[in-house]
């Protein structure tokens, strides 16, 4: 299963399962993600951050919890050079940049179904999400 996600004459194709290149700097897709110390939702959290925030992601972890219609692993990863972990899910899937404003992309599944998820970032001010149906979806868990 795989989702194309066109802007403009672009195109990109996204796999839920992905392999994720550990070189690449990510993009959180969350806002007010909370950077625990260890994968579980009871964790201490080191501090929250904001949409945007760029880190790399150091491990996946066998720990999963169910979010946006997926059961997402916790990701260890780093944020200006400290270690903690946040939910996989809350880490854009990819991020557009276009006149002047950031776009950063993810999914959710309802019913069996996908949407696209697409946060828009006005710099600072505040940000607005929308949700866009994908045309053709065959999910398997």
């Amino acid at each position: 299963m795989s989702v194309n996600f066109s802007f403009s004459q672009e195109s990109k194709y996204h796999y839920p399962d992905e392999g994720l290149n550990f070189e690449d700097i990510h993009y959180l897709f969350g806002n007010n993600t909370e950077f625990r110390k260890a994968p579980d939702t009871s964790s201490k959290i080191i501090s929250v951050l904001k949409i945007e925030t760029t880190l790399r992601i150091l491990n996946t972890t066998l720990v999963t919890l169910p979010y946006h219609g997926f059961k997402t692993p916790f990701q260890k990863v780093s944020v200006n050079d400290k270690d903690g972990y946040i939910v996989g899910e809350l880490k854009a899937r990819e991020k557009k940049s276009h006149d002047s404003f950031d776009y950063y992309i993810n999914y959710l599944k309802a019913d069996e179904r996908a949407y696209n998820l697409l946060i828009k970032d006005l710099k600072d001010v505040h940000y607005i999400e929308s949700i866009l149906k994908v045309r053709s979806w065959k999910y398997r868990n």
